[in-house]
């Protein structure tokens, strides 16, 4: 799962900035931003109010944190309070401005083609964008190292890094440091389904993102800039002035909660100049903020977990999607458990998660009262006491998503990338797997946007299409969630749902089950468990009633969506020919109805 706080890191290394020649930059041509009009203007800042965004801390969660390396209970609270900030927003807050349109104004000098900022996943897309030829730079607030943590994927969804000439065979065998089958699919009074090869791998995100930077810079004469922090961009008529503040000290995981290591600012600024300007770092980019304008998230993912060591009952299989509990304060609780590191034999090392998906109102649980319904629960899930095992590393989050999704851009020369463009499911809590998906389509589109000149705002909203197949995805986070306002009739009604559902998929058969435990959907696989579900119409009244009518007609206007692009992807080949539309237009209009449909699943 990408993007999980892991607060096992290290701090106060010193800056440096890798070039084609290998030298700092940090007063080479690139920094020298005193000598370009604007680059230290002065950039307006509002400070959210500070607050401590935690409720007591029960006594379990201190001693089980303070069993764990570092510190990881300071990064707790700090977690809390952005939780706490997402919960108190009303929409009304003032939004900094990051990006500012002067479209008079021309650059003398364009140093890059690309920029991107945010290096976690940005360095893949640097990476295939180098590997063509352009010149492509990735600026990260603190040093690009991997986490200790494992993203989750299957092979299946490697082999993207194989396919682009991003990696070997022999390097994906390399980053996949566990492996296990089947993963596990069960709730409360079903039984279990089984399904291999689905989020069975562990990579390492730290030895990949080594590899990639490796390759990104000493092999293709990429430029990496480290610890430095994006302050402000001004798009101009020919490119775009990046600015950005030298860091030192900020080598810890922001996380997709926003909270890790706050590195020293010093006054020294660089000013960048490319023709496009990617932003890729993540759900609270400043970028996106002013993008969404206040926008109040409609739903959240909020994750708690850890990875421990034990005397495991068992420990070489995965769960993906399991409950054994009802709802609880307007919860439902849901786990994930995966073995961890296990490459070249058993491993008594066990990543286990409990997440919920919830509104932002203000009386939801702090992320200190999730964690201690984690380790309340912990021992009947696992069999193990929680003074049996051995922490390693504590992991939480707060992962906000919006209906309002893929963000297009509302500037020229601006793209968003991974988590920034909102493009994974509401569902999901890591964007690694929804950026492998994606990687291919973005890098053809970025390298055509730059041939045909095609950098305008209208033509950069074509990279991030309306996709009903992420929207129809909305009702699903609707039914596996309970308001806060609302009172429970039934505290089974999640679990009846999804047996109902899981079951008439699992009767279907692979077809319909696999895409979409991969957060892929596909209208025919859709209508087939739809139809499935209605042999229990006493049900069906009961999730119209748990879900509501409005929301219900409006996932009604995207399923018929994903029915009129699944059809006119069969015809878009056919469309190429009558078609009046650019080639740029023309090859994003065929992706989008690919991806819409889902049917980029079928081609791997």
């Amino acid at each position: 799962m990408a993007f999980v706080v892991d607060l096992v890191v290290g701090c106060g290394r010193p800056s440096k900035a890798h070039c084609r020649n290998g030298r700092s930059t940090r007063r080479g041509r690139y920094y020298m931003a005193a000598q370009r009009p604007g680059a230290n203007d002065p950039l307006p800042v509002v400070e959210a109010p500070r607050t401590n965004g935690v409720g007591n801390v029960s006594e379990r969660v201190r001693d089980f944190m303070k069993r764990a390396p570092g510190d990881p209970l300071s990064g707790l609270k700090r977690a809390d309070e952005m939780w706490l900030k997402m919960r108190m927003r009303t929409g009304k807050e003032p939004v900094r401005t990051v990006i500012e349109e002067i479209p008079s104004m021309d650059f003398a000098e364009i140093d890059f083609d690309v920029l991107i900022c945010g290096g976690s996943l940005g360095i893949f897309l640097a990476l295939a964008l180098a590997k063509r030829g352009l010149r492509v730079a990735v600026v990260e607030r603190g040093r690009l190292i991997g986490r200790d943590q494992e993203w989750n994927v299957s092979r299946k969804e490697m082999k993207i890094l194989i396919e682009m000439g991003l990696l070997t065979v022999e390097e994906v065998e390399e980053a996949i440091v566990s492996e296990f089958n089947p993963v596990r699919v069960s709730f409360k009074g079903m039984d279990d389904i089984h399904i291999s090869d689905i989020l069975n791998c562990g990579v390492s995100p730290k030895w990949l993102l080594e590899k990639a930077r490796t390759r990104f810079v000493e092999e293709l004469g990429g430029t990496l800039l480290e610890e430095h922090l994006f302050e402000k961009a001004v798009v101009g008529h020919n490119g775009v002035q990046v600015n950005l503040r030298v860091q030192s000290g900020a080598s810890g995981s922001l996380g997709s909660g926003g909270a890790g290591t706050e590195g020293e600012s010093s006054s020294e600024t660089v000013a960048l100049y490319a023709r496009l300007l990617v932003d890729a770092m993540g759900n609270f980019s400043p970028i996106v903020q002013q993008q969404r304008a206040g926008e109040i998230p409609e739903g959240v993912c909020v994750v708690v977990g850890s990875c421990a060591r034990a005397d495991w009952p068992s420990n070489d299989q995965g769960d993906l999607l399991y409950s054994f509990t009802p709802i609880e304060r307007n919860l439902q609780y849901f786990w994930e458990a995966f073995p961890s590191s296990s490459k070249g034999g058993p491993s008594d090392l066990r990543t286990t998660y409990m997440f919920s998906y919830l509104d932002t109102n203000i009386e939801r649980p702090s992320l200190a009262e999730f964690y201690d319904a984690y380790l309340n629960w912990l021992p009947e899930y696992q069999g193990k006491q929680i003074d049996e095992i051995e922490p390693i590393r504590a992991l939480f989050a707060a992962f906000p998503t919006y209906k309002n999704s893929p963000l297009q851009t509302k500037f020229d020369r601006l793209l968003m990338f991974g988590d920034s463009s909102g493009i994974q499911s509401p569902l999901s809590f890591g964007g690694f797997g929804a950026m492998l998906r994606h990687l291919r389509r973005i890098d053809l589109a970025v390298s055509e946007a730059l041939k045909y000149d095609a950098l305008g705002k209208d033509s950069l909203k074509l990279l991030s299409p309306y996709m009903p197949s992420l929207s129809v995805t909305w009702l699903f986070q609707r039914a596996m969630s309970v308001p806060a306002d609302r009172k429970v009739a039934d505290p089974e009604i999640i679990n009846k749902v999804l047996r109902s559902n899981f079951t008439a998929m699992d009767r279907i058969g692979d077809s319909t089950l696999r895409p979409f435990l991969q957060d892929v959907i596909q209208f025919p696989g859709l209508t087939r468990a739809i139809t499935g579900m209605m042999t229990d119409p006493v049900l069906v009244w009961k999730i119209l009633n748990h879900v509501g009518l409005a929301p219900l007609l409006d996932w009604w206007v995207h399923y018929v969506a994903l029915g009129i692009y699944h059809v006119r992807h069969g015809l878009a080949p056919d469309m190429e020919s009558s078609s009046s539309s650019s080639t740029f237009e023309q090859n994003r209009m065929r992706e989008s109805l690919k991806f819409g449909a889902g049917r980029d699943y079928d081609e791997h």
